[in-house]
Order: structure tokens, then C-alpha cells, then sequence
């Protein structure tokens, strides 16, 4: 393709925009348009998180009268990527406030289960949330397993007995092993119960992220995942 590509992102937060764009940034060497679709810039979208990213698919199913694909945003977009951790598979519904689900598909997360199991299952998940059955090729799912952070733990601390003995897509919080860190790599902190991203700091670690990709891929089945499906994607457009 010529022409930059047009590529739409639907995540759970500005972090994993942040991941995804500096990996689609080095794969592409800048030279495409990005969009943030989810969440919205505005007061009055449907919000952060995974329960952010379902309202999301279960407003556009709505507005297309449960013809998902037929939304505009797949005719103005060449790629569209749709971003949910892992950590959904051991998540309820009634977690962001919805007593009476649509669907009995989570919690799904057996003990046991290996990441390519719970991305099979979340990926099912995800195309229950938009009312269809398979994704096209231009539109891409990224799992990653539990968390983001797992991937940039493992291209951050690649030392870390975790990484070394490739469990880290075990770790249910993998965003809790930043918190005890050496500042710089601080990107996770304690505030009260619950942990807050230092998103300046997020920034600042893509370069060395980006640049420990082949590391990551090596250790977390998602990251591979993720990178083979894009590009196989790419070549498709």
C-alpha cells in the first residue's frame, strides 16, 4: 500500500493505545494514521476498561441493527484492532455494573488453561459482544495474557525469573510486579488499594519496549500472536 494506511483502535485504555501504536509505529516506521476510537476523548462514551470496549461492540451492534460489520468504521478504516486483556476471562459482568448479562461467557478461565486457551475463548467472547460468528481479516484481536503489562514486564525485565521460565502469562496482576521496581521501570504504583499507572512513564519505556519486541514474542504467546496476525493482515489490504 502506497498510501499510509488507516488504522482504528478500540482498547481498554490510553496505556495499551499507547503499547499498540509504538509497536505499529516500529512495524510501519510511522507511516500510517492512527485513530483512537475506544475509549472516546469525551465525557459521555462508554468508558475505560473492558467494560468500556464491551459497551463499546454492544452500541455499535446496536446501531446497525446487530449488522456489525456493516458500521462505516470498517470502509473508513483499512485495520481495525480490538483490545481486551485477559484478565476478562476471570471477570463478571456484574464487575462494571451489568446484573442481567447478555451471555453466561464469562467468567470462562479454567484452572489450567494455557494463554492460547483463554485468547480462543476470549476471542469467542469478543465476537459474542458483536453479535457475530468471525472477525474478517482487517479486523485484528489482541489478547494479551493476563494483562499488557505482562508484555512489558517481559520486554522491560527480561531477567526476571518469570520471564527466563516463561510464566509470566500465569501472572493473574502481572501489573503489581512494577509496583516494587526501581523507579524508572516504577510504572505501576500503590495508591491505596488500588494501583495507578504512571502514564508518563509508560511513554518514556516504549522505545526500550519496542526495541525488546523480539523478547516479549518469545515469552508471551499473545505478543506472537498479535504480530503474525497484523501481519498477515497488513499484506491483505
Amino acid at each position: 500500500m502506497s498510501r499510509a494506511p488507516r488504522i482504528a483502535f478500540i482498547v481498554e485504555g490510553k496505556t495499551d493505545y499507547y503499547v499498540l501504536t509504538s509497536l505499529v509505529s516500529m512495524w510501519l516506521k510511522g507511516h500510517y494514521i492512527p485513530t483512537q476510537i475506544q475509549p472516546e476523548s469525551s465525557n459521555f462514551g462508554t468508558g475505560e476498561g473492558w467494560g468500556g470496549v464491551f459497551k463499546w461492540c454492544r452500541q455499535v451492534r446496536e446501531n446497525t441493527k446487530n449488522k456489525f460489520l456493516s458500521d462505516p468504521l470498517f470502509t473508513q478504516f483499512d485495520l481495525v484492532l480490538i483490545h481486551i486483556d485477559g484478565d476478562v476471562s476471570f471477570s463478571h459482568y456484574s464487575d462494571i455494573g451489568i446484573d442481567t448479562p447478555p451471555n453466561s461467557d464469562i467468567p470462562c478461565y479454567k484452572k489450567g488453561d494455557s494463554a492460547s486457551t483463554i485468547i480462543l475463548k476470549l476471542e469467542k467472547v469478543l465476537a459474542n459482544w458483536c453479535g457475530i460468528t468471525d472477525f474478517p481479516i482487517k479486523v485484528i484481536t489482541v489478547i494479551p495474557v493476563m494483562a499488557t503489562e505482562a508484555w512489558l514486564f517481559s520486554g522491560l525485565v527480561p531477567n526476571d525469573n518469570r520471564i527466563i521460565q516463561k510464566t509470566i502469562e500465569q501472572e493473574f496482576y502481572p501489573d503489581d510486579l512494577f509496583v516494587t521496581q526501581p523507579k524508572g521501570l516504577r510504572l505501576v504504583r500503590k495508591n491505596g488499594d488500588r494501583n495507578k499507572k504512571e502514564t508518563k512513564r509508560y511513554r518514556e519505556a516504549m522505545p526500550t519496549f519496542c526495541n525488546s519486541w523480539s523478547n516479549v514474542t518469545s515469552v508471551c504467546h499473545g505478543a506472537k500472536l498479535f504480530d503474525q496476525k497484523f501481519h498477515q493482515s497488513l499484506q491483505m489490504i
